[in-house]
């Protein structure tokens, strides 16, 4: 670290003794670590296995090995990469992601929390070696900032290291030099993060991420530091901007990854419980932000207690972040899923009287089940809120940012709980691996293609060269019986078509997936894509395929008398990890009417109808059409209308009956009649 930076022009302290006593004497009253004891006790008592795991993760930084296996690593890799002497530049199969996950330095805290259950000072010593190492070498910010002084990275490296000394700094092999040296890699970071902050930061999570640790300091050192009031006005305008136009009117995260989302949020999180701590009133608008964006996680929840894998996400486990919104807000519906324990780490972020207040909060089951995001055009269904729930998501809308993937018009669907059809996730950001450019693109999602053409278009890792208008999901619900989901892609519109998927969920027993494109003039084919999750087994029928996931089985059917074809696919439930997969595609060739796909919970007899305006004149079986789905113990008659009836009565008459709208479902056993649309 350069020898010019000056402590004591900037601290209010005359000499290196005076700030070393500071330090020792400094009890954590104004941020999180307030009751470290307690905290300590607590996570010794009731989260045992998770504290061996951090002892035994520092154990391993110890001796210079690394991985990251966090569940909310941004780029996990598991394999465990051993250095003599530390490689900071190193590049895991040549990406240079693995280089910014450990100049990010998220083990400093697993050190200085080993050290605080152990009182072990090797820990201690570790943290005050790797500190010393990387600030010799990478005195310079400047030549650096694309590899270990990335300005998203420095300030998550600033964060652990503002931490793991509050932890460490009682520890009794910290000398004087010790204390003087952390104090100038502060103010390195600080220097740094304040002066490089580019305007498209404020609508990106790294503008986001490296305001985070200048908010800390400011209020944690604001006894000494004394720029300590500058700062905090900093960090709160940068972050209060990027929270005004980041965080959408509906609560989610403009560029459409739960994992950046949840970045985000988790550092607005400890925004508000620092400002809460030191007794600092927060503008409402900023709470109720916060809130709706805590719920989103709530709303997107898989029955398996994971996030789905839209865009640059993985199949992380929501329960921590969703335990945040409990004990921040109270929030009773929240510890419905998080249950009696703090988690480990939420102990440390967010303080023991938190922690002692959530043993109180009793818990209560959701007000709602589905949910449309009519900003994000997202629309997510679910039976109930149990683990074998039935749950659907439906994406029709804005691409969001290079972390979008080419889902336009895609579903996953999950049946008692068990997945069948995903998003296949990201595996790497390196543009040069053919499975990014794959794992982004339209056909390794459950979407829709035309003439081999997608709308929406990739260029490398982040470049996006296409991307249509929308007409966003919208979502009804019907009696308790009928969940109905819409979208439109617009990205044919210059062709002449408009590519429409309607869903109709059918509760327990069917959901049916209804696309057209209006106008079928010179298409060569159409093809649907169905990604299946890893687990899923095929068995082809005559007339069906059986889809089998550890024991749940769903019946898929093509009323376009398609014969289906199985093929190989990937699928990256986390970053760095690719495993084979199948999935199901459905082509048709010179298509002139829509394509209808059936997946249901139970083998069906499938009747169709022929449907008949008021003169009884048979209509066009192209644009007008029904069917009636039957089981053992169920039977629904359903009628989709892909053009208006014009010059006389709208009714049609099916089996005799009359019908009127677009999309008509009947209840053949109860004889009720739903106009859907």
């Amino acid at each position: 670290m350069k020898n010019n930076i000056n402590l004591y022009e900037q601290f209010a302290v005359e000499n290196l003794t005076e700030l070393h006593n500071w330090c020792k004497n400094f009890d954590n009253k104004n941020n999180e670590l307030k009751y470290l004891e307690e905290i300590v006790d607590y996570n010794l008592k009731n989260n045992q296995q998770t504290v061996s795991n951090t002892i035994l993760e520092a154990e391993l930084v110890v001796d210079n090995k690394f991985h990251f296996i966090d569940p909310w690593d941004m780029e996990r890799c598991e394999q465990l990469i051993s250095f003599t002497e530390i490689n900071w530049e190193h590049k895991y199969n040549g990406d240079p992601e693995w280089m910014y996950m450990i100049c990010r330095m998220s083990f400093l805290k697993k050190l200085a929390r080993a050290y605080a259950y152990t009182k072990n000072p090797k820990f201690a010593n570790k943290i005050i070696a790797l500190v010393k190492y990387f600030s010799t070498k990478y005195s310079d910010y400047n030549g650096n900032e694309n590899t270990t002084w990335r300005t998203i990275d420095a300030g998550t490296r600033f964060s652990n290291l503002i931490y793991a000394f509050l932890i460490i700094k009682n520890c009794e092999i910290i000398s004087e030099n010790d204390i003087e040296m952390f104090f100038k890699v502060f103010l390195k970071h600080i220097e740094f993060l304040t002066v490089k902050y580019e305007s498209w930061k404020r609508l990106s999570n790294w503008g986001i991420l490296q305001s985070l640790p200048l908010l800390q300091f400011s209020l944690i050192f604001k006894e000494i530091f004394l720029e300590s009031n500058n700062l905090f006005e900093l960090a709160m305008e940068r972050l209060t901007q990027s929270l005004k136009i980041q965080i959408l009117a509906d609560g989610g995260h403009w560029e459409k990854s739960p994992l950046y989302h949840n970045e985000v949020l988790d550092t607005f999180s400890k925004v508000v419980n620092l400002c809460l701590i030191n007794s600092i009133e927060i503008e409402d608008w900023i709470l109720k932000k916060i809130i709706l964006a805590h719920e989103y996680n709530l709303k997107i929840l898989k029955p398996d207690r994971t996030q789905p894998m839209q865009g640059d996400s993985d199949n992380t486990n929501l329960t921590s972040r969703l335990q945040v919104a409990a004990l921040l807000f109270q929030r009773q519906d929240f510890k419905f899923f998080t249950g009696e324990t703090v988690y480990e780490e939420n102990v440390w972020d967010y303080g023991f009287m938190l922690t002692k207040n959530y043993q109180n909060l009793k818990s209560k089951v959701p007000a709602f089940k589905s949910f449309c995001f009519p900003v994000l055009g997202e629309g997510y269904y679910r039976s109930s809120w149990e683990q074998d729930a039935d749950w659907l998501w439906f994406s029709c809308g804005s691409l969001g940012s290079g972390h979008g993937h080419g889902n336009s018009l895609h579903f996953s669907l999950t049946i008692n709980g068990k997945d069948f059809l995903i998003d296949p996730g990201r595996y790497t950001y390196k543009g040069t691996d053919k499975n990014r450019e794959y794992l982004k693109s339209q056909a390794a999602h459950n979407t829709i293609i035309v003439d081999d053409t997608p709308t929406q278009k990739f260029k490398g890792s982040w470049e996006i060269t296409k991307t249509p208008r929308y007409i966003c999901a919208n979502m009804q619900e019907y009696n308790n019986e009928y969940t109905f989901f819409e979208g439109t892609d617009l990205g044919r519109v210059d062709n002449g078509q408009v590519i429409n998927r309607q869903i109709l969920i059918v509760d327990n027993f069917a959901t049916i997936i209804v696309d057209d494109l209006f106008n079928y003039a010179n298409i060569t084919n159409v093809k649907n894509n169905f990604i299946l999750d890893k687990n899923v087994n095929v068995k082809e029928f005559e007339n069906y395929f059986e889809m089998t996931n550890n024991g749940t089985s769903i019946y898929f059917y093509n009323l376009n008398q398609v014969k289906p074809k199985i093929l190989r696919a990937v699928v990256s439930y986390n970053y760095n990890s690719i495993e084979d997969s199948k999935k199901v595609v459905c082509e048709i060739s010179n298509p002139k009417t829509g394509m209808i796909n059936i997946f249901a919970k139970s083998k069906l007899n499938i009747k169709k109808h022929d449907v008949f305006n008021k003169e009884n004149i048979k209509l066009n079986d192209k644009k007008f059409k029904s069917f009636t789905l039957t089981n053992n113990n169920q039977s629904y008659t359903i009628y989709f209308a892909f053009e208006e009836l014009v010059g006389g009565s709208p009714l049609v008459y099916i089996n005799h009956e009359t019908f009127y709208g677009k999309v008509v479902a009947k209840n053949n056993n109860s004889g009720q009649v739903t106009i859907i649309k």
